[in-house]
């Protein structure tokens, strides 16, 4: 069962929220940073520092266990650092995430309006409803592990997912391969873009 809440009530949550409409009513939703991290527990911070403008990031961030699908670092002002990572395909103009071990948690500092998806084994598991409308921090986290994930604009054309840093974890050992993940991962976006 996937708890809904009105936007006045969804409005009225101060941090986390049940909301969404996943195959599991097992994720939790975060739009106060704080409160993800005190639930979460122990996470890895991706700032996208460290690169030129333009630069593709597929497999850059490999050593700290995550691939991404082709996304471009870019520069803006906006950004806490002035860099973050942009969603340049489609579906959605997402940002694709991959993890080498299963985590609990994934959460984005981020510009405009994003969804994220979570997926295990290569299937959609949950969507999360949008961030952004009261906040640029949201996240989840999730009593079942996951091993993929999408960033993506709820609006489609709106420019696509832009994000600033990139939270997730803890890493739950031998719950997956990153290759394989990988693998299956590319197969489901192929499938959705044909």
């Amino acid at each position: 069962m996937v708890n809904r809440m009105s936007p006045l009530v969804f409005l009225a949550c101060s941090g986390a929220c049940c909301v969404g409409a996943g195959l599991r009513a097992d994720v939790i939703e975060y739009l106060d940073k704080a409160e993800w991290e005190l639930a979460a527990g122990d996470y890895t911070t991706i700032d996208f520092t460290g690169f030129a403008d333009g630069t593709k990031i597929t497999d850059q961030y490999a050593d700290l266990g995550v691939l991404f699908g082709d996304e471009v670092i870019v520069y803006n002002p906006a950004f806490q650092d002035d860099w973050g990572l942009f969603g340049i395909h489609e579906p959605g103009f997402a940002i694709d995430i991959w993890f080498g071990e299963s985590v609990t948690g994934i959460a984005a500092d981020f510009l405009g309006d994003v969804v994220i998806e979570l997926y295990s084994g290569g299937e959609l598991v949950y969507t999360s409803s949008y961030f952004g409308y009261y906040s640029k921090f949201g996240g989840v986290v999730s009593a079942e592990p996951f091993d993929a994930a999408r960033i993506l604009d709820p609006f489609g054309g709106g420019g696509g997912a832009e994000i600033d840093s990139l939270y997730f974890g803890p890493p739950i050992p031998g719950a997956s391969a990153l290759g394989l993940v990988g693998v299956a991962f590319v197969a489901i976006v192929r499938r959705r873009r044909g």
